[in-house]
């Protein structure tokens, strides 16, 4: 009976053994989320496991966060903007991510996504300041005539110097269908006639709706997006840049003028009874 009593006591320590070895007893960490190399806090980083992706917290606006987790357990930290990390749960525990470098060489942002270069290649273009060099220009508006598919720029009437019609992709309203223009960030209204064209830096048109969802409404008949030029070179050091055109005006013919004594024979030739005269 004894020896039953012995072999039964045996098993049930064998098989409850393994279960008492794997319960990890849970307890309360406590670590801070900052920037590699700066120290700064990170506010809104995401604690989760790494295995199952179960989260636990966020950090507060001093970077620090406050979990319930077993010592030593695979932890994900994971920010907007940064390089997630997967650290070993310890309290105290301090994690510095890395900011994330992404190249934009071929993303384009539209509104509210981002789309290929390629898929918005007709939908936005783009004048820049070495394909003004060689152009003398009155307005601004005549940088864009010819050079940007789907834009029409039409002179308002034949003299020079005068305002000129722009329209994106056609007219879009019988309301008003010029452009927003935009310089350097602030949206201006009215046209953009008061700028010199030698003051431009770039010239981007935005013709398409999802590029130009960001203006909301007031994009509708596209957007366009002009940059001025800034100051470039070291502290402390002037650029000077000159530009200019001459020319020269010569009539096509000259009119032999009608000279006093000329008069008489011509006022004989033709009376003043003969002389059609019309209402003003």
């Amino acid at each position: 009976m004894k020896k039953s009593l012995v072999g039964l006591l045996s098993v049930l320590l064998l098989t409850l053994a393994p279960t008492a070895q794997g319960q990890v007893k849970n307890q309360e960490i406590q670590g801070t989320v900052v920037e590699f190399g700066v120290e700064a806090a990170i506010p809104n980083a995401v604690i989760s496991l790494a295995s199952g992706g179960k989260v636990l917290a966020t950090t507060d606006a001093q970077g620090r966060f406050r979990i319930t987790a077993a010592a030593g357990v695979n932890l994900r930290v994971r920010a907007l903007g940064y390089t997630d990390m997967v650290v070993a749960a310890r309290d105290g525990m301090r994690v510095a991510l890395r900011a994330e470098t992404t190249e934009l060489d071929e993303i384009v942002v539209v509104g509210f996504g981002t789309q290929k270069k390629s898929n918005v290649t007709g939908s936005i273009a783009q004048v820049k300041a070495k394909d003004l060099e060689s152009m003398s220009l009155f307005r601004v508006e005549q940088a864009l005539q010819g050079r940007t598919a789907g834009v029409q720029v039409t002179q308002s009437s034949g003299q020079p110097g005068a305002g000129s019609v722009v329209r994106i992709r056609g007219t879009a309203s019988i309301n008003g269908s010029d452009p927003l223009y935009v310089v350097d960030g602030v949206v201006i209204g009215g046209g953009i006639d008061y700028l010199n064209p030698n003051d431009i830096e770039t010239i981007e048109v935005l013709k398409d709706a999802a590029s130009a969802a960001i203006y909301g409404a007031r994009g509708a008949n596209g957007v366009i997006i002009v940059t001025t030029k800034s100051g470039k070179g070291a502290a402390g050091q002037m650029n000077v840049t000159v530009s200019g055109y001459r020319g020269c005006k010569t009539p096509g013919a000259r009119f032999r003028r009608l000279m006093p004594r000329s008069m008489p024979p011509f006022k004989t030739k033709w009376p003043a009874r003969q002389v059609k005269r019309f209402p003003t």
